[in-house]
């Protein structure tokens, strides 16, 4: 199958930015050049709108406004809890994860995957929502089932946990444990480590997972609303938002699931809606 512009050829793209950043915060100015000339040899391909100097100012700017007393920065994160993973001074982690959409805009985010494929909220709604379950095809009801679901999803019962845990790329139980996410009370402190980079033609901007307003008012116990209907694409969508009901121009997060082309077996987006939402966003253009 010829591959397809998004997916496989914005991968020398995107880990070039995910370089440029860890080198950004370590202001390691001989990877910046390095990964600047790959970044140009993508601009040079048609592949990239965002030429090497441009990524590398930005991200200086960012890393300088952040004001991170970083001692290290590695890229991928060994741990796989992010693409960046900064080691500070003070012995604690802070986990990047980076969106590269260099030949798109901000608005454009909700096009990238936040997570892929089959995650616990939708495990559950499988096994609790008998309304979900019956309006998917038989190859996404086996893939999210779940032995002993009374055991497994034990402390993590609420829908609003569970996405919160998506936010934080924690997918699965076995995620969770690997974050020492035991408990959802323990997500606060994750989200609070971890953070969102998205960077476009339009420039860079970074904020605090825990500071997305619908996240910061769902770990205070506010209401997550989940909207759920059959699209032409795939067997399910499900908007979400907090604590408002979703709407258009106003969800934050979107599950698809059960794609009718058999490519995916679900894509799932954090939307600019939600982004521009955080109080602590930078922004460099």
């Amino acid at each position: 199958m010829a591959r397809r512009e998004g997916s496989g050829f914005a991968n020398a793209s995107a880990s070039a930015v995910e370089a440029m950043v860890a080198a950004a915060f370590l202001e390691d100015h001989a990877v910046l050049r390095a990964q600047a000339l790959r970044l140009d040899s993508e601009v040079a391909k048609g592949r990239c709108g965002v030429s090497g100097a441009t990524a590398a100012a930005w991200l200086t700017r960012l890393a300088s406004e952040c004001d991170f007393n970083v001692r290290d920065a590695v890229t991928p994160s060994s741990d796989g809890l992010g693409d960046v993973r900064l080691e500070l001074a003070d012995g604690s982690c802070r986990w990047i994860e980076v969106k590269a959409q260099t030949t798109k805009r901000f608005a454009d985010l909700v096009e990238a995957d936040w997570v892929r494929d089959a995650t616990d909220v939708l495990r559950l709604l499988r096994h609790r929502d008998s309304a979900f379950r019956a309006m998917l095809s038989y190859w996404v009801v086996d893939g999210l089932e779940v032995n002993d679901p009374g055991g497994y999803f034990v402390g993590w019962e609420d829908p609003r946990d569970l996405w919160l845990a998506d936010v934080a790329l924690l997918d699965s139980r076995a995620r969770r444990i690997s974050a020492g996410v035991m408990a959802p009370g323990d997500l606060r402190g994750f989200l609070g480590r971890k953070y969102a980079l998205h960077l476009s033609v339009e420039g860079v901007r970074m904020c605090c997972l825990q500071s997305i307003r619908p996240v910061s008012l769902a770990l205070d116990g506010a209401g997550v609303n989940f909207d759920i209907k059959a699209t032409k694409e795939s067997d399910a969508r499900i908007w979400i938002a907090c604590p408002d009901r979703p709407r258009r121009g106003a969800i934050d997060f979107i599950y698809y699931v059960g794609y009718h082309s058999g490519d995916a077996f679900g894509r799932h987006k954090l939307t600019d809606h939600a982004l521009r939402s955080a109080v602590d966003l930078i922004e460099v253009r």
